[in-house]
C-alpha cells in the first residue's frame, strides 16, 4: 500500500495532532509570588522537563533541595527567578528587557544545555555552580543593571560576548577554578578547566552536570586474576575516554578504549582502591560538548568467602564468591550462615 505525498502528510500532520500535549511539551507561565511547587501556572500544574517556561511580573523561587528539568526560559518582564536548589535547562535561557533578575543562592546549581542571553536593566547575581554548554551573550548595554559573580564557579563551552561583563571576563592559563571576585584574572572556564576541576564539584551534583547520562556506572568489587567491568550507556557519535587515578595519585591518567565499558583484565592487589571515571565527547558536533562521570572505585578482594551456593564441595568454584578454588596465596573466610558448609575430599 502506498500513500500520495499529499495524503503522507497530512497522516503526519494528524498524528502530531493527535499526540498528547504533555509528550510535546506546553509553554507555562507562573502566576504569584512564591516556591515553584506552590505557585499557580498557566495552563494547570508545574512544568515538566519537556515544557517552557515564562516567568513575569513574578518573584519565583526553587528551594534548597529541589531539582527542576525544564525546556526553555524566560524570564521576562518584572520576573525574578531565585535557585536555591537545581536547575537544569535543556535548551535557552533569556533574560527579556527589564527583567528583575536572575540570582543563585550559596548551594545551588544551574546547567543550561542551550544558549543564556540577557538584555537591558537585569540583575544578574550568580554564586556556587553555572555551567553553559552554549553561549553566554550580554545585548544590553554595560551601563544597565549589575552582574555580581562573587563565589561563583562558572564554566562556559561556547563564547561569551557583549557589553557589561567585567573587564577580565576571558580565560587564560592561570585560571583557579572558582571565582572569589570580579578582579581575578579569568572569571569563568571552558571544557577543559571543567575537566580539571570536576574533583572539586559536590559528588551529589555530577550527574545532574552532563547532558549525557552516565549515573549507571558504579564501583566495582573482583577478586585477583579477575575481570573488573565499568560500564555506562551506550551513545552513537560520542568517543568514550576512560580514566584511572591510582591510589594516592593527584592526577588522571587517560587508559582504555573508545567502548562504554572499561574491562581491566586479571585485576590484582595493587589495583585496590583506584579510582575510574569516563569523558564522553560528541563526534558529529553535537551542541552537548562534554560530559564527566562520577568517581567510581576497584576494590580487589583478598580474601575468598566460602559461600556454600552449590553444595558442600569444597573443591567446586561455584561455591566461593571469587569463584575459584583457593591455593596457597590466598585467605580464607568461613562464615556463619551458608546452606552447606564445606566438606574436604581425600
Amino acid at each position: 500500500m502506498q500513500f500520495a505525498p499529499q495524503k503522507f502528510n497530512k497522516l503526519i500532520g494528524l498524528l502530531l495532532f493527535l499526540l498528547p500535549v504533555s509528550l510535546m511539551g506546553q509553554t507555562k507561565t507562573s502566576g504569584g509570588i512564591g516556591n515553584w511547587q506552590s505557585i499557580t501556572w498557566s495552563p494547570a500544574g508545574q512544568p515538566a522537563g519537556t515544557d517552557n517556561v515564562i516567568i513575569e511580573h513574578d518573584a519565583v523561587i526553587i528551594p534548597e533541595n529541589t531539582t527542576v528539568k525544564i525546556n526553555d526560559l524566560i524570564i521576562g518582564n518584572g520576573g525574578n527567578l531565585i535557585v536555591n536548589g537545581n536547575l537544569i535547562v535543556q535548551g535557552n535561557v533569556e533574560m527579556m528587557n527589564n527583567s528583575e533578575g536572575f540570582s543563585m543562592g550559596p548551594s545551588s546549581t544551574v546547567v543550561v544545555f542551550g544558549d543564556l542571553t540577557v538584555n537591558n536593566k537585569v540583575e544578574l547575581s550568580l554564586s556556587s555552580y553555572l555551567i553553559i554548554y552554549g553561549n553566554f551573550e550580554n545585548k544590553g548595554s554595560s551601563n544597565q543593571g549589575s552582574f555580581n559573580i562573587d563565589d561563583a564557579s562558572i564554566y562556559v563551552f561556547g563564547d561569551v560576548t557583549g557589553n557589561g561583563f567585567p573587564a577580565s571576563f576571558g580565560c587564560d592559563e592561570n585560571y583557579s577554578g572558582s571565582t572569589s571576585d570580579v578582579d581575578e584574572t579569568c572569571d569563568y572556564g571552558n571544557e577543559n578547566d571543567y575537566e580539571d576541576n570536576q574533583d572539586n564539584f559536590p559528588p551529589e551534583i555530577v550527574d545532574l552536570l552532563n547532558c549525557y547520562d552516565l549515573s549507571a556506572i558504579t564501583d566495582v568489587q573482583s577478586c585477583p586474576g579477575q575481570n573488573a567491568v565499568f560500564t555506562v550507556n551506550n551513545y552513537p557519535n560520542v568517543k568514550y575516554q576512560w580514566q584511572e587515578k591510582s591510589s594516592g595519585s593527584t592526577s588522571w591518567t587517560n587508559i582504555g578504549t573508545d567502548y562504554f565499558q572499561l574491562i581491566l583484565t586479571s585485576v590484582n592487589s595493587a589495583m585496590n582502591g583506584n579510582l575510574y571515571r569516563v569523558v564522553v565527547t560528541p563526534t558529529d558536533g553535537s551542541a552537548c560538548t562534554i560530559s564527566i562521570s562520577r568517581n567510581v572505585a576497584l576494590t580487589v578482594e583478598n580474601t575468598n568467602i566460602w559461600t556454600g551456593n552449590t553444595d558442600n564441595d569444597w573443591n567446586k568454584t561455584s561455591n566461593w564468591s571469587c569463584n575459584s578454588v583457593p591455593d596457597l596465596n590466598t585467605d580464607v573466610l568461613l562464615q556463619d550462615g551458608p546452606a552447606n558448609f564445606p566438606v574436604l575430599y581425600n
